[in-house]
């Protein structure tokens, strides 16, 4: 029998006081064309603001309340306001202009992954990995104070599938939710009545877009296609298939004609919603990409898109001067003649008749490009969370094939149904963004030296770093040296039992502090390097230290008198001298003062 109790954790996280560049991967974004600022959710827990008309140190400000992984933002009320999801389980509401935390949201109990705006009814959906779907109203969210503070709210679903995707349209008519289980739902949350789910795919469904007046959705999977649903009809009208790999993000400009799509495979395709069989490419990233913004101007339309690298880039989509025609929709009586002699609702075209788009909103002077053999029947996809958590580096581009082949002839096997269809691939010429947004290096590799105080680091420009744990700083940057022969000059013969956690997933060091491992560590003072850190003349080199213990006291002496500073200004300059020279407080270190902190609970399961 198992028994589960609370375990509590403290983690601190050591970086820079100011961190001016992404750390890790970026996962959402969001554009304000009326002040040209672009807001990004990091890997590394942080929201920045980007001035975009700045090339050179564009950030305008830094947004710092989570403790984990952003996974999505979404800005609101005409740019005044901010909502952003996490992975620490909360959903936030900012202030966007000035940058600071107007309320925090602890609904949900596990990761929040997603969340979907309705832009005339100025309501919000959150979703995640603990199953529910909840629904906000983002006037009550905003009139929040820290007096009042509680708002009331109930999930439109309690189901157990967690959500990867999540859309819904501008009137909030229409809520569609996609998750690992290969189906979506689709909801009217006015009347809250029962969903209904369509199925098609094969794999996860890493995305979503709903048509504004309700008609139509389009989703993306880790399958590797596009499929484009009616919901009238509820099933799928059309298949299109150009990425070899995941799709992870989708974006469909605001007449319904073209959808931009992109994935692990690293390439953005714009694909003719009027043709799914015609694709122009309109990039290619270095990584995976987790997201892509479309902006539509009135003189010029772009791109931005989010990898999981630290960098930031937009892409330029030239107009053609007469427009795109809009799709128009399947009825019931085209696809019943299109389908009378196939079963198999995953067919690559219903509506053949359809015209092809006079136009293009695509880069122009497009060159043909062939896709791998295996675009077509991709089934290596998996539905893991963190199929795009990690990757290489140094992992080189696609090559991309200049041929003058005007079209790709893929054989498509669905179910037994053998339909030959020319899918024509355009490549644009300018395959560069016009603009990046510069991250900084995250860190990939890291070793805890054996006294158990210092960890060595490695990033991946190759710059290895000494950080002491016990002052939550960097003590050394070695720059770019062999990272195995630091740790053998470092190598003691000595054992220290092991008292913190290192986790890397944001790119910074972070410590976790488990209740009762961080207080199994005693070691010589001489041992540690501390004979001379504290100011009490009687410690000698064999005194004993307890790790935990010095690390505690010293975290939260720093918080207390920062709080007596805040209190009693007069004293602000004296009252960490006090607290050192005072006889319970002399194993203090010093700590630097933006050093976050985060307490919280965890179950802990104990087999009797």
């Amino acid at each position: 029998m198992n028994a589960c109790r609370k375990k509590g954790r403290l983690s601190f996280c050591i970086r820079a006081e100011i961190e001016p560049k992404n750390r890790s991967g970026v996962n959402s974004l969001q554009y304000d064309p009326c002040t040209d600022r672009l807001f990004t959710a990091g890997r590394d827990s942080i929201i920045r603001v980007w001035n975009t008309k700045k090339s050179s140190d564009p950030l305008v400000h830094t947004m710092e309340h989570h403790a984990d992984w952003v996974t999505d933002i979404v800005l609101c009320c005409g740019g005044k306001n901010l909502i952003s999801a996490s992975n620490d389980t909360t959903v936030k509401v900012w202030n966007a202009t000035k940058g600071f935390c107007m309320s925090t949201l602890g609904t949900h109990k596990d990761y929040v992954r997603v969340l979907a705006y309705a832009q005339h009814r100025e309501e919000v959906a959150s979703a995640g990995l603990d199953g529910a779907i909840f629904l906000w109203d983002i006037r009550t969210l905003t009139a929040l104070t820290p007096t009042n503070n509680t708002v009331e709210t109930r999930p439109l679903t309690t189901n157990d599938e967690s959500t990867y995707s999540l859309a819904m349209n501008p009137s909030g008519t229409v809520i569609v939710a996609g998750g690992p289980y290969k189906r979506i739902w689709v909801w009217d949350p006015r009347s809250r009545s029962k969903p209904f789910d369509l199925r098609s795919h094969t794999d996860s469904i890493r995305a979503l877009a709903v048509r504004p007046n309700g008609e139509e959705i389009i989703s993306g999977s880790s399958d590797g296609t596009i499929k484009i649903w009616s919901l009238g009809m509820q099933r799928c009208t059309d298949t299109i298939r150009t990425h070899s790999e995941s799709v992870f993000t989708l974006q469909v400009n605001n007449n319904w004609s073209t959808v931009y799509s992109a994935g692990k495979d690293r390439k953005i395709w714009a694909t003719d919603l009027h043709n799914p069989g015609h694709s122009t490419l309109i990039g290619e990233e270095t990584d995976p990409v987790l997201k892509l913004l479309l902006h539509e101007g009135r003189s010029q339309s772009f791109l931005w898109s989010a990898t999981c690298n630290t960098n930031v880039s937009r892409w330029l989509i030239k107009h053609n001067p007469t427009g795109m025609c809009s799709r128009s929709i399947v009825d019931d009586e085209q696809y019943s003649y299109h389908s009378e002699n196939n079963t198999d609702m995953d067919h690559t075209s219903i509506d053949k008749s359809l015209p092809m788009s006079k136009c293009s909103e695509f880069v122009s002077n497009s060159i043909p490009v062939s896709l791998p053999s295996n675009a077509h029947n991709n089934n290596n996809s998996s539905d893991a969370l963190s199929d795009v958590s990690s990757h290489d580096p140094d992992h080189s581009p696609l090559s991309i094939d200049n041929n003058n082949n005007n079209n790709n002839n893929n054989n498509n096997n669905n179910n037994n149904n053998n339909n030959n269809n020319n899918e024509q691939h355009n490549s644009s010429l300018s395959s560069k963004p016009d603009f990046v947004i510069k991250g900084g290096s995250p860190i990939v590799q890291f070793h805890i030296c054996p006294e158990k105080r210092f960890i060595l680091t490695k990033d991946n420009e190759g710059i290895v770093a000494v950080y002491d744990v016990l002052k939550a700083s960097m003590s050394e940057c070695l720059g770019v040296v062999s990272f195995e022969e630091e740790i053998k000059k470092r190598e003691k013969l000595i054992y220290v039992p092991n008292w913190f956690i290192v986790d890397l997933k944001c790119g910074m060091p972070i410590i976790h502090l488990d209740e009762g491992d961080c207080l199994s560590a005693y070691i010589n003072a001489s041992d540690a390097g501390l004979l001379n850190e504290f100011n009490d003349p009687g410690y000698c080199y064999d005194t004993k230290i307890n790790y935990g213990f010095v690390l505690l006291r010293s975290l939260f002496t720093r918080r207390l008198t920062a709080s007596s500073n805040n209190t009693n200004p007069s004293n602000n300059g004296n009252n960490m001298d006090n607290a050192r020279n005072d006889l319970n407080t002399d194993q203090i270190l010093e700590i630097p003062g933006h050093t976050p902190i985060i307490l919280r609970y965890f179950s802990h399961y104990l087999n009797n």
